[in-house]
């Protein structure tokens, strides 16, 4: 019963283009309409429809919360996590950036993190639900938030961002979509401006995208459907896509030697870095 209510609630809160979680057009309706006192406790209970945002509600450091508290708890855990990237390097290598674009920004919380450090951002994300709630619960008075459709991109001038950021994205797009989001990202960047990207080298465990999508089991197309995949991809499979934007050059670092020691989760995780001529 619990999995067929987890799939209902998950498809009420898809949009209609692939990996657009959150993008069903009622969820930006009803935040907009909860009433300003009440609308960080819905923001998070959306948040909590998702597959893809608050993943661990068996955690036994959440044992004993209410619904509403362990929301806030694990939101809190989001930001501190975004912290701790961004204080273990991002900064580093975003020096001197005043205009920033986060691809990809889901509900927001690395870009609220990095907003007292540079001039403008950006935040640019395919999902409106998800821009609704980063509106309520990561705003900042230098973060537009931006939807990644044509006309949201249209908006941020060509060549005008410093560095362009993209974190948990691209294991989770076509090979189509990646090389469109890599030229995308070309584009918006000043000559000299750098992109830093995230990425996740492929494992024994993870499909490439064509074992994904001939995959005709019910279980397959469920996980295909809902986002609950990673596409497998080499570190020369991602240079190919990199260099065919245009970039040149593109400098791979294991996120495990970023991080502080004892960091979990980071098994074949990388930073890419890649300039713009």
């Amino acid at each position: 019963m619990s999995k067929a209510f987890d799939l209902l609630k998950w498809g009420a809160t898809l949009g209609k283009d692939e990996q657009n979680f959150l993008g069903a057009k009622w969820v930006p309706a009803f935040l907009k309409r909860v009433p300003e006192r009440s609308k960080r406790k819905w923001a998070l209970r959306v948040l909590d429809l998702s597959p893809h945002y608050f993943l661990f509600p068996d955690d036994p450091k959440y044992k004993g919360l209410s619904k509403d508290e362990y929301l806030e708890a694990i939101a809190g855990d989001a930001r501190v996590s975004r912290e701790k990237i961004r204080d273990s390097f991002l900064l580093e290598k975003l020096e001197g950036a005043g205009t920033l674009i986060d691809w990809g920004c889901g509900p927001g919380f690395l870009s609220k993190a990095l907003s007292p450090h540079v001039g403008k951002i950006y935040a640019v994300d395919i999902s409106e639900g998800a821009l609704a709630c980063a509106k309520i619960i990561n705003a900042a008075e230098n973060i537009e938030y931006v939807p990644g459709d044509d006309e949201g991109l249209a908006s941020i001038p060509d060549s005008s961002a410093d560095a362009v950021i993209s974190f948990h994205v691209f294991q989770h797009l076509s090979d189509e979509i990646a090389k469109v989001v890599f030229s995308d990202i070309y584009s918006k960047l000043k000559p000299g401006g750098r992109m830093i990207a995230h990425v996740q080298a492929a494992n024994e465990t993870w499909r490439s995208e064509e074992e994904w999508r001939s995959d005709d089991s019910l279980k397959g197309k469920v996980r295909l459907k809902y986002g609950l995949h990673c596409f497998g991809r080499s570190e020369e499979e991602y240079e190919a896509m990199i260099r065919g934007a245009g970039f040149d050059e593109p400098v791979f670092e294991m996120m495990k030697d970023l991080m502080p020691a004892g960091e979990d989760d980071l098994s074949g995780q990388m930073i890419v870095t890649a300039l713009k001529n």
